[in-house]
């Protein structure tokens, strides 16, 4: 049986491999050129990585690589490597937008490689998109976003310490690749996808492995938790656990809509709980 679980990760992971990255739009499309790490971005356009560039591990001040201080921008690494290897301290990200100066809206992540980071991508505030990153060896969340209208579509996230995809408030998680979770240092259990306190919002098209290394023993992890959300549509998703699994993990939902839960598959993980909504023609094989 574990042969056959390897199998169908090794399918998964082939499948977002194969996902293109989002071009920049029109010639280079870049307003201003990052050349070194750390930065503060203060002003509005779209900032491009020229090159691959890495954090400083001797420097225990900066928690992040790329600060967002300003409304509308856009973080397009076209493909480079943000590298953060040796700088886990507590609140390191690539890419932060939160902090003492309040929050900023609508920031654009796209075409980013992350490594190594104690988060990759930290949001504030609302409208954010994170587009086509590719994050490795994050200590504890992949992309985490505070706010309402986020679009988080197209990553590939492969080793992180606890959480994939965390999205408190609204937004829609689409066509991700979520694989392979270590340690847990900072987390209780492996969670693929996280919608917190959403008041709408569509989970579709992601496929998730929870294939566990380096926890002993092994703890039970979820593809997707819904905690206290409502309206929330979480459809078309495949859900592989190595371990035990759940397939969704749902705490409560608030207002008067409950979630709709419709045409996933699970394969090693439990049924769908009760409590998560309606569900409506999921496949699970547990």
């Amino acid at each position: 049986m574990r042969a056959v679980f390897r199998l169908l990760a090794a399918i998964v992971l082939l499948a977002g491999a194969a996902m293109p990255a989002l071009a920049a739009d029109g010639g280079d499309g870049c307003d201003h050129y990052i050349t070194a790490l750390p930065i503060e971005v203060s002003s509005p356009g779209t900032w491009c990585l020229a090159s691959d560039l890495a954090s400083d591990p001797a420097d225990k001040d900066s928690i992040w690589g790329v600060w967002v201080r300003a409304d509308d921008v856009t973080i397009d690494c076209r493909g480079h490597l943000m590298d953060g290897t040796g700088t886990q301290y507590p609140g390191r990200s690539a890419v932060l937008s939160m902090g003492g100066d309040g929050q900023h809206d609508r920031t654009v992540v796209r075409n980013c490689r992350l490594r190594g980071y104690t988060e990759g991508v930290s949001l504030e505030g609302n409208g954010h998109r994170v587009e086509g990153l590719l994050a490795t060896d994050i200590l504890i969340t992949g992309i985490a976003i505070f706010g309402n209208r986020a679009v988080v579509r197209g990553n590939r996230i492969i080793e992180t310490g606890g959480q994939g995809i965390a999205v408190w408030g609204s937004g829609d998680v689409l066509d991700n690749v979520i694989r392979g979770f270590v340690n847990y240092k900072h987390s209780d259990a492996a969670e693929g996808i996280v919608m917190q306190s959403s008041t709408s919002g569509t989970v579709k098209g992601n496929r998730i492995v929870l294939a566990q290394s380096g926890v002993e023993p092994p703890r039970v992890g979820s593809g997707i938790k819904l905690n206290s959300a409502a309206d929330v549509v979480v459809r078309d998703n495949v859900i592989i656990s190595t371990e035990p699994g759940r397939s969704l993990d749902c705490n409560y939902y608030v207002g008067s809509s409950a979630n709709h839960v419709i045409d996933n598959v699970g394969i090693g993980v439990a049924p769908v709980p009760d409590n998560c909504g309606s569900a409506i023609n999921n496949r699970i094989y547990p």
